[in-house]
């Protein structure tokens, strides 16, 4: 009745454990790989009984929707490689789509970065909450980065959680940056700080400084403690190459 869908590149490390905590749903997993991918993601996933399919990537709602497009089943579960669904969950699954008048599910998502589980900072299971789980009849995944899933009918609310074991690395904090801020520029999608603030030698002084507060301050991120004050800064970061690729955008031809 369920499949599973999951995207993953370079993740050997973590698929294993994605794939075993899904087993109790369903049979039908569908990893697919992005083409570019150098290490045994695919080896990792074939033997954990994922079917395993390669792509190359374009962007997120593309990668998503192709995974989905190779699914068994009407209700579909999507994972990221760095994800595993709880017991719970899956119980929680299992009880509540069976006969259910919804066309999707959301549910929390709870975040370990550098290793620890964060509540604030905008990563709380209460502010990430979406929909995973939906009917692929009545359902597709949008936008190219910050996706999210558009659903045609009403949306249940299920209250366990997945997890998601993100950012371990400042490193990866910084890769995903650079593939996050590049995205965000070709998609054309800004947000409304952007759109506010014209002048891109304002935006380059002010973006930062606002990411900073935002995630410090109106979330609460000084409640993660240095974690919250760590994830501010490179958040300020992010905010910071977005405002100088957004110039280049603008400015191809200056050195």
């Amino acid at each position: 009745m369920f499949s599973v869908a999951i995207i993953a590149k370079n993740a050997a490390d973590v698929i294993g454990s994605c794939i075993e905590s899904v087993s109790p749903l369903t049979t039908d997993i569908v990893v697919v790989v992005d083409s570019s991918s150098s290490d045994t993601t695919s080896a990792v996933a074939e033997k954990s009984g994922a079917r395993v399919f390669h792509r190359q990537f374009d962007d997120f709602a593309s990668q998503k929707n192709y995974a989905v497009s190779l699914t068994k089943f009407k209700w579909v579960l999507s994972l990221d490689a760095d994800e595993t669904a709880s017991e719970e969950l899956i119980k929680e699954i299992k009880s509540a789509v069976p006969g259910t008048r919804f066309a999707a599910f959301a549910f929390p998502r709870i975040n370990y970065i550098f290793g620890k589980s964060i509540y604030h900072t905008n990563w709380s299971p209460a502010s990430d909450k979406h929909v995973w789980l939906f009917d692929k009849t009545r359902s597709h995944w949008e936008n190219a980065v910050h996706e999210r899933v558009s659903v045609d009918g009403p949306v249940g609310s299920l209250s366990a959680p997945k997890y998601h074991f993100h950012y371990r690395t400042v490193e990866e904090f910084l890769h995903k940056t650079n593939q996050y801020t590049t995205l965000d520029i070709s998609s054309g999608s800004q947000s409304r700080f952007s759109s506010l603030i014209r002048p891109h030698w304002l935006r380059l002084i002010l973006q930062p400084k606002w990411k900073f507060f935002r995630h410090y301050f109106l979330f609460a991120g000084f409640l993660d403690g240095w974690h919250g004050l760590f994830l501010s800064y490179l958040m300020a970061v992010y905010g910071a190459c977005l405002a100088v690729k957004s110039w280049q955008k603008q400015n191809p031809h200056t050195s």
